[in-house]
C-alpha cells in the first residue's frame, strides 16, 4: 500500500465505548503501527545506527540495557503518513514493543508483545481532536 487509504489488510478495529475517531483516523493509526513495525525490523538488522524508512524519513537506533531504542524522524511506511517519535523494544523471546509517536494531526501510543499468538497491537491517542482507541494485528 502506498497510501493510508489503500492499506485494506491493515485496518484498526475501534475499541467499543472508547474510540471517537472516524475511519480515516483509524487508517492513519494503522499506517502508524505498520511504520513502527517496519522500523523495528529495519533497526534490528541495522549495524550502522542509522537507516531510512520504506518511503522516506530516517531512523536512529541504539542498544540499551533492555533492548533497542529507535528514534523516528518523518519515517513513512505509506506516502501520506509521516511518523516521528520513539520506539522501545525489549530483548528476548517475549519482546515488548512500545512507541510514542507523532503523526500529522496528533499523537499515538502503540504497544504489542511480539511472541503473543495472535499478536495484537493496541493503539491509543488523539488524532484531529478525537480520541483513538483501537487494536489491530501486530505488524
Amino acid at each position: 500500500a502506498d497510501r493510508a487509504g489503500h492499506a485494506e489488510g491493515h485496518r484498526a478495529v475501534p475499541e467499543a465505548g472508547e474510540n471517537a475517531a472516524d475511519d480515516a483516523a483509524l487508517r492513519v493509526a494503522a499506517a502508524a503501527a505498520q511504520t513502527v513495525g517496519d522500523a523495528v525490523v529495519r533497526a534490528a538488522l541495522n549495524t550502522s545506527g542509522r537507516g531510512a524508512g520504506l518511503r522516506g524519513g530516517e531512523f536512529r537506533v541504539r542498544g540499551t540495557a533492555a533492548g533497542l531504542l529507535i528514534t523516528l524522524d518523518g519515517v513513512r511506511w505509506v506516502e501520506d503518513v509521516a511518523v516521528s517519535g520513539t520506539i522501545a523494544r525489549t530483548s528476548g523471546p517475549n519482546a515488548l514493543v512500545q512507541a510514542d509517536v507523532r503523526v500529522t494531526g496528533g499523537r499515538l501510543k502503540l504497544r504489542w508483545t511480539e511472541a503473543a499468538q495472535p499478536a495484537w497491537a493496541q493503539v491509543s491517542g488523539t488524532l484531529h481532536g478525537s480520541a483513538v482507541a483501537a487494536h489491530l494485528p501486530a505488524p
